[in-house]
């Protein structure tokens, strides 16, 4: 322990030294808090595929595109004189082309593909959001995965990615097929285009197999080929470490070798100088907002989940199977986030626990309902002060401001209250004992 206060001291020496302050000026971040960036990894997921669909154009539709006339445009819309626009000199009037109107709005999409393909590929990408934040926490640097969830993560991503793979395949697979259904779909539309397109424009030129034909075409020659198709589906998953705790002693290293006082050097030192003196402003408010994503999304997990039981419970006016589920699901879920054993989570969850250990038969309505009323307040109290905004549970006993009083009685509960009968969690090491951290 001595040695390790050395090397601190040193090294909040060789910084004092570099940026030209007092070392008493310069103040150590927690380094738990900063050990803790390192057991986990930011995974940052790259997602590419060809999307299945184009914009909408008015061709599509059946409506003529505004063509060049003798007549002023203004009169095409005097129906509507508010959008008529003034030329640049001011004294002449025009309407708004086709380009302006695209400009202004969206006609929507049309699929190039049966839509089905198109909704289990954009179910994939939902899937791959939900296991990031199922098992992740948001913050500054992207989604944070614990080393404790890592693995599980891993592989739900690993058959995402598989299941990609799987639908780009079928698509080639069944090119031919899924083009013919599509032509024979389109191909009612068109004729319905048609139809329109002649009673907005009787001087057509067009017979109705050629519109359609045309129609066809315009929609097929939009498209990329099969293997453009295959081949765009592909996912990669970024993993990278935190750099925060690197990122200073680094940069240090790099400008103790300046020594040669010429022009650039100089320059180059002030400028080290700089990014020194932004990166230390810096370092204290990038933590806090780890630490206070962390905090935040187990309490938020914890108090979404128990206030739906509760609410489950005064609407049922009892413990729904679906409720127990809930229970358990919580308790996995936060007993894999909870990396740097949080010892108010663990006994928040032990206190679910110790909920689910008691036979069905023997359960308790009221004991549950005040457990997970105080679990709910704890969790909500720390979230107000995280500055974070969990909805309102009045209807099942919350205050939306709990007092300090009542949050510190609901505390009390939680730590002494424990069914002996459950299980406690164990963790290696000592507990972080912070419920709130120090910096907010």
């Amino acid at each position: 322990m001595k040695t390790e206060q050395l090397v601190l001291d040193k090294g909040i020496r060789d910084i004092a030294e570099i940026l030209g302050e007092d070392p008493q000026n310069i103040k150590m971040i927690e380094p738990t808090w900063i050990r803790l960036l390192q057991r986990g990894v930011i995974i940052t997921p790259h997602i590419h595929r060809w999307r299945g669909s184009c914009a909408l154009t008015f061709d599509d539709l059946g409506l003529p595109t505004q063509e060049k006339s003798r007549e002023p445009k203004a009169q095409q819309f005097q129906e509507m004189p508010e959008m008529t626009l003034k030329s640049p000199e001011g004294d002449k009037k025009s309407a708004p082309s086709n380009k302006d109107f695209q400009e202004l709005m969206n006609l929507g999409n049309k699929v190039l593909i049966p839509l089905d393909y198109i909704k289990r590929a954009n179910a994939l990408d939902g899937a791959i959001r939900h296991v990031l934040q199922k098992y992740g926490f948001e913050t500054y640097w992207g989604v944070f995965i614990p080393e404790t969830a890592y693995q599980q993560a891993k592989k739900e991503l690993d058959v995402l990615k598989a299941n990609y793979i799987q639908l780009a395949g079928e698509i080639y697979r069944d090119w031919d097929e899924l083009t013919k259904e599509l032509v024979q779909k389109y191909t009612v539309q068109a004729h319905q285009a048609y139809k329109r397109y002649v009673r907005l424009k009787s001087d057509t030129t067009y017979t109705e197999e050629m519109f359609v034909e045309r129609f066809i075409t315009r929609i097929l020659q939009t498209r990329p080929s099969r293997e453009q198709v295959r081949d765009s589906f592909r996912i990669e998953i970024g993993i990278n470490f935190i750099p925060l705790p690197s990122l200073l002693a680094e940069d240090i290293e790099k400008a103790k070798l300046i020594g040669i006082e010429t022009e650039q050097s100089r320059l180059e030192i002030e400028m080290r100088r700089d990014v020194l003196d932004n990166a230390r402003r810096q370092k204290d408010e990038l933590l806090s907002g780890f630490m206070k994503d962390v905090v935040g999304k187990l309490r938020s997990t914890t108090y979404e989940a128990v206030t739906d039981v509760l609410e489950s419970i005064r609407r049922n006016g009892n413990l729904h199977p679906r409720s127990v589920s809930q229970l358990r699901n919580l308790v996995d879920n936060i007993q894999m986030l909870n990396f740097y054993g949080d010892k108010e989570i663990d006994d928040c969850v032990n206190q679910v626990q110790s909920i689910l250990a008691i036979p069905t038969d023997s359960r308790d309505l009221g004991d549950i309902t005040a457990r997970l009323r105080d679990i709910a307040i704890v969790t909500r109290s720390t979230l107000l002060n995280l500055a974070l905004n969990p909805r309102s549970a009045r209807d099942v006993g919350i205050p939306d401001v709990p007092e300090m009083a009542i949050t510190r009685q609901s505390r009390n509960n939680i730590e002494n209250g424990l069914d002996i009968t459950a299980m406690p969690i164990k963790r290696q090491g000592r507990y972080i004992q912070t419920i709130v951290p120090a910096m907010f």
